[in-house]
């Protein structure tokens, strides 16, 4: 006990002591006091509590569409996370917080973005890292809660941050039906008569359509097929039909490449 935390008064013929232990300490001290011409002393015995740790400040995150933090490669670093535990420095044999074992995530207005099994710890405390992997594809904006816990479970104390997903244009793709696959496909027709390609059209960010606003074509032997009006399009999104016409009475091959676009990008 600090001397200046001591304090005596006088009241109903009864002499009060007053102590104010240091904050986190705990264990016996003996008090020795003078009241007039009496003296004395005493034992003050101060018992542990558990004290809840607690978290540091966790700065707002941002992120875009398909990034998280990561130990490496693609994201960026991961998040650090203050965590102090009193015990540690006043209890002797109080072991450090493991990060795994004494944080969790929650998340409010999440959707489809995130779960609480998307963010994981690793450290030993103080100094705690945070990883984050929101879902393929994923945006938007969510509220993270961020609680650690030591062995009293009441002693859940939280901390809030906001994160951001930013969206970004995700490339159309085109696959075959006839026959399936993707890459080069083939499709034979007779002489003046017209050839059906069918196909799979997708684009995550929404649906387009299968028509000549999405969908485009080249020919590398514009004498079969006619460069600007040999092919025209047909079908309800997703699927999608190429239609062929050969120039009359030709014969022959040629590579028909197809093209799909959404307002940034082409398959």
């Amino acid at each position: 006990f600090p001397s200046h935390d001591i304090a005596g008064s006088f009241f109903n013929r009864h002499t009060v002591i007053r102590l104010k232990p240091a904050q986190h300490q705990h264990g016996s001290n003996t008090i020795s006091f003078n009241v007039g011409s009496v003296s004395g002393s005493f034992v003050a015995t101060i018992d542990p509590m558990n004290d809840a740790p607690v978290i540091g400040a966790i700065a707002d995150v941002t992120l875009t569409e398909d990034q998280h933090t990561a130990r490496g490669g693609s994201g960026i670093s991961l998040i650090d996370v203050s965590l102090v535990d009193a015990d540690v420095a006043h209890t002797p044999g109080t072991a450090a917080l493991v990060c795994a074992d004494s944080l969790s995530a929650s998340v409010t207005n999440a959707g489809v973005l995130l779960s609480p099994t998307q963010f994981i710890f690793s450290g030993t405390a103080p100094n705690c890292k945070m990883e984050i992997k929101p879902p393929q594809n994923a945006y938007g904006n969510v509220q993270v809660q961020v609680t650690a816990h030591d062995t009293v479970p009441a002693n859940a104390v939280p901390v809030t941050f906001n994160m951001t997903v930013s969206s970004v244009n995700d490339q159309p793709t085109l696959v075959g039906t006839s026959p399936a696959g993707s890459g080069t496909q083939s499709v034979s027709t007779s002489e003046d008569i017209p050839a059906l390609f069918n196909f799979t059209a997708g684009d995550v960010d929404g649906a387009l359509s299968c028509t000549s606003t999405h969908l485009s074509y080249t020919v590398a032997n514009p004498a079969l097929v006619d460069s600007d009006a040999g092919v025209s399009f047909t079908g309800t999104w997703p699927n999608c039909n190429a239609i062929i016409v050969p120039k009359a009475n030709a014969n022959g091959t040629t590579t028909v490449t197809l093209q799909l676009a959404d307002n940034d990008s082409t398959d």
